[in-house]
């Protein structure tokens, strides 16, 4: 899997995270789309958090919360007005995003309700992502922030350069990569799980609890849930790794 996702959405917001101006103005922006059809969302922000919780709904809605910035409070107001909120809609896929024009600076944040149904693309340079309850996977990158979820099932590609990743799975058999350069990974698993674990930390401990026919060493550990069908990867640089069965 690659490393990097929706490198087109990081290209296209122009606000970078550093020497932002010192005024802002903010307002909140409603979002509700039918998902009737659609398959996948990606969501992104620069310097914005994104919170998703899943459930049995038909539509995609929530807050956007978007914030322009300026050297008064006059020229924040007047760049938030020019700050669009795009909602793209193309071959079963939902793109949430922020067009900044370049001279100017803002960003917006998340807070939304999706289908159970859908597959997940969130990507952040400094905010956290919170995903709940979502059943079609999750692939989700942030450079500054950690990454947070409970009962998720689906295949989960998880990187958080500078933050923890912590939370629980579902389903039987597993699929997630998950990888921190400065950060714990803390993860719950359910009982009826299967998976061989691998986990790596330079500096850091590795716990696996419950697990069977478990190995350590310094750096590495693997391990068994289940019957070790299914697969998870945990690697951080700098942090520890605990794995526990609820």
């Amino acid at each position: 899997m690659p490393r990097t996702i929706l490198p087109l959405f990081f290209t296209l917001l122009a606000t970078t995270a550093c020497n932002l101006p010192s005024h802002r103005a903010s307002e909140d922006r409603a979002i509700h789309v039918d998902a009737t059809g659609l398959r996948t969302m990606h969501c992104a922000t620069n310097n914005g958090d994104v919170e998703i919780v899943a459930g049995t709904g038909t539509v995609v809605e929530g807050t956007a919360t978007v914030t322009g910035y300026g050297d008064s409070d006059e020229a924040a107001r007047e760049a938030l007005t020019k700050l669009e909120l795009v909602q793209e809609l193309a071959g079963g896929e939902l793109r949430l995003w922020l067009r900044v024009p370049r001279e100017l600076s803002g960003d917006v944040a998340f807070r939304l309700t999706v289908p159970a149904s859908l597959a997940l693309l969130i990507a952040t340079h400094n905010g956290s992502a919170t995903v709940e309850n979502a059943a079609a996977g999750l692939t989700a990158e942030t450079h500054n922030g950690d990454i947070r979820f409970d009962s998720l099932a689906g295949p989960l590609v998880l990187t958080a350069h500078n933050g923890a990743i912590r939370g629980s799975i579902r389903g039987k058999q597993l699929e997630a990569a998950m990888q921190t350069q400065n950060g714990e990974i803390a993860l719950r698993l359910a009982r009826d799980c299967s998976a061989r674990v691998t986990a790596s930390t330079n500096n850091g401990s590795i716990a696996l609890s419950g697990a069977s026919e478990a190995t350590l060493s310094e750096r590495n550990s693997v391990g068994s849930y289940g019957d070790g069908k299914g697969e998870l990867k945990l690697a951080t640089h700098n942090g520890n790794i605990s794995v526990r069965v609820d």
